[in-house]
């Protein structure tokens, strides 16, 4: 009988053993999967707020194209702050729709080729975008051709 309480005592252990080394497995896999998906995510952040930094430039240098054209030095300076981060594309497409074209509708067509540059491919269209057109004041109040019925 001793020999089979040894027996018994021994696959008892043997058990406690495998079940101790396979929890010890689980829980180091689980901690990597863990460990893997946050710096994957951090990493998507960063991507993220990368895209937001070079997004926030491009319409800076919009904006100043066509709201403030006596600031030659703060569009340049950003239109080559922009050259050294943006595709050699995307600098084409600037030069030739934004600078030589002059037309806020062209610029509009850029800004839809970044967006899709970026990855946000939603199917915006240029003409989607609103925009003043050049020379109307940004004050100016809506006409009301509503008839007075009283």
């Amino acid at each position: 009988m001793s020999i089979a309480l040894f027996v018994s005592v021994l696959l008892n252990l043997i058990v406690a053993g495998l079940v101790l080394y396979f929890k010890e497995s689980i829980k180091a896999v689980v901690d990597y999967r863990k460990k893997k998906a946050l710096a994957d995510y951090q990493m998507d952040l960063e991507e993220l707020a990368a895209r937001r930094r070079k997004a926030q430039l491009v319409a800076e240098l919009f904006s100043r194209r066509f709201n403030k054209p006596d600031e030659v030095y703060e569009f340049e300076k950003l239109n080559w702050e922009l050259a050294l981060v943006l595709p050699k594309d995307l600098v084409c497409l600037i030069t030739t729709k934004l600078v030589e074209k002059n037309d806020k509708f062209s610029a509009m067509e850029v800004l839809v080729a970044i967006r899709e540059r970026l990855g946000i491919k939603d199917g915006l269209e240029a003409q989607n975008i609103a925009y003043t057109k050049l020379g109307e004041s940004r004050t100016k109040p809506p006409e009301n051709n509503a008839r007075d019925v009283t």
